[in-house]
Formats: C-alpha cells, sequence, structure tokens
C-alpha cells in the first residue's frame, strides 16, 4: 500500500480549519441543494454538540492521483482526524460521477460503526436512493442509520 503524506497530497483543497467551527458537509459535485446542506449541517452539527462525535460529509468528482477511492476517503479520515484532534470520526466519501460511496472510520469509532455495518447502510440506505437520483435522499436515511448506532 502507499503511503500518502497528507501535506503533499491534495484532497480537494478542504479547509480543516474552518471544518472545526461550522462546515461538516463539502459538496464539490452541486448534487445537493443549499437547503439540503443546511438540513445535513444541523443534524451533524446537533449530533456532534449531543456526543462529540465527528461526522464528515464529502462529495467528490475526482479522486485525483489516489490508486482507488477508499484510499482517498482514508487519506481524508487521517487529515480530518489530525486536524480535530478526535478519534472519533466517521467519514462519508460520495461520488456521483464515480458511482462510489464509501465510510471510513476511525480506531475508535470502528467499535461501534463496524465494516459490516458500514456495508450494510451503504447497500440499503444510501445505495438505493443514489440509483433513483435521490442523492440527499441516500444521505439523510444512511446519515440516520448511522447516528442512531452512533449515540
Amino acid at each position: 500500500m502507499t503511503e500518502y503524506n497528507s501535506k503533499s497530497v491534495e484532497c480537494q483543497n478542504l479547509d480543516f480549519g474552518k471544518i472545526i467551527e461550522s462546515k461538516f458537509v463539502y459538496d464539490y459535485e452541486s448534487i445537493l441543494s443549499i437547503r439540503e446542506r443546511k438540513n445535513l449541517e444541523e443534524t451533524i452539527s446537533k449530533f456532534r454538540h449531543d456526543t462529540g462525535n465527528e461526522i464528515l460529509i464529502v462529495t467528490t468528482h475526482s479522486i485525483g492521483r489516489f490508486p482507488d477511492f477508499r484510499s482517498y476517503a482514508m487519506s481524508l479520515g487521517d487529515i480530518y482526524s489530525q486536524e480535530v484532534k478526535n478519534d472519533n470520526i466517521i467519514i462519508i466519501v460520495i461520488s456521483k460521477i464515480l458511482k462510489k460511496v464509501e465510510i471510513t472510520t476511525s480506531d475508535k469509532s470502528k467499535e461501534t460503526l463496524t465494516d459490516d455495518f458500514c456495508k450494510i447502510v451503504i447497500y440499503e440506505s444510501f445505495l438505493p436512493e443514489f440509483k433513483k437520483g435521490n442523492f440527499y435522499n441516500g444521505i439523510e436515511k444512511g446519515l440516520a442509520e448511522i447516528i442512531t448506532k452512533w449515540k
């Protein structure tokens, strides 16, 4: 597996310093309306306030120089966890163009949100809605499943 230096590999130019205060949804593919982004931001912000758990959603049209979608998502998770100094994090990365969804978990969040659970959420909540073109509904359903399990 290739090692990536987070400072040398660009991940959509995310400014994680701003995330710490208020931004949890980065919609680089513009698949969400302003209202939909706001609803997701509010849901994640309330969950973070209540639990201390971190959720980040990123949509992307490209993974740049990364060998695969999972490597890209894991790199985002590594960079974000270093910035927020929290090991209770998940990153949901979605690409409409690439037709990919990935949920990456930190070591601590993986205790509750196992790989098997994340796969079920992807296949039962995200993908059925995405296939109908309902990206917000899929994200909202998947997020609700994650929050319910992770409280």
